[in-house]
């Protein structure tokens, strides 16, 4: 791969439109340098841009652990379960 792409050249490399990738550039997610009318990319930014971007995104995906629970009681074995107490009504006479 070349030393320096253009975004035409990096949207044929990650499959995607050339809008996409001019998108991605002006708003700074992509690191690259607007010369005129053309975007021009260094390939090692690139590289490591992808890199970083490609951990962040498992990172999001990943499930975070839990604790072990504790348990107090045997499994298996359910507490009682009562009624609740309801308040006293004063009766009419």
């Amino acid at each position: 791969m070349k030393a320096i792409v253009t975004s035409t050249e990096v949207a044929q490399y990650l499959l995607c439109e050339v809008t996409t990738v001019e998108e991605h550039l002006r708003r700074g997610k992509l690191p690259g340098l607007k010369f005129g009318r053309n975007w021009i990319v260094p390939t090692e930014a690139l590289m490591q841009c992808l890199n970083q971007m490609s951990i962040d995104e498992a990172n999001k995906r990943r499930k975070p652990v839990r604790p072990p629970r504790i348990l107090t009681e045997k499994p298996g074995k359910r507490q009682k379960r009562f009624p609740p107490i309801l308040p006293k009504l004063p009766l009419a006479s």
